[in-house]
């Protein structure tokens, strides 16, 4: 299944492109201020090395989140519902030197929505929706290890973590 998100000048609609939308469909961002992208959610819940390996092997990457119109696309589409307390990898890390993020695609890491005291120097993987379960905003950014954390609100936001994938091309 293969939906459109269609931004307007009056605001934002997710627009189906076929019946029978089912979790794993592609989602393309069209309209203004838009890149023509397609995004989908990667159910599988693995660390984050593992899910950037498989989706960079299928032709795709990691989410890369480089606008606050970017961002409320993929809250809107992905962050809502059943999805609205969960966590997900996005494509982003500071392996090669602490504390400086660099997306997967080498994109400027120049937007950002850091939690609140984010990053804390948990670990070197950036996800998002983290503290969505404590009642903060969908889509705020956490940085978290590799596996993802354990012990925090009862196990809410325990990883691993599925993952946002993007693609340049219609998959």
């Amino acid at each position: 299944m293969k939906s459109q998100f269609v931004a307007g000048t009056l605001g934002l609609a997710l627009v189906a492109g076929m019946a029978g939308c089912g979790s794993g469909g592609w989602t393309q961002w069209t309209g203004s201020g838009s890149n023509g992208h397609w995004y989908q959610i990667d159910a599988t819940r693995s660390d984050w090395e593992t899910a950037s390996a498989r989706v960079t092997g299928q032709g795709h990457y990691l989410v890369t989140i480089t606008s606050a119109a970017e961002e409320q696309f993929i809250i809107s589409s992905f962050l809502s519902g059943d999805n609205a307390l969960k966590v997900f990898w996005i494509g982003a890390n500071d392996k090669a030197v602490s504390g400086a993020f660099q997306w997967v695609t080498g994109e400027p890491f120049s937007y950002t929505d850091w939690k609140d005291l984010e990053p804390s120097g948990d670990g070197p993987y950036l996800c998002i929706n983290w503290n969505a379960v404590r009642g903060d905003p969908a889509g705020q950014w956490n940085d978290a290890p590799n596996a993802g954390t354990t012990g925090y609100d009862n196990g809410a936001n325990d990883g691993p973590y599925a993952a946002i994938v993007e693609s340049n091309t219609e998959p």
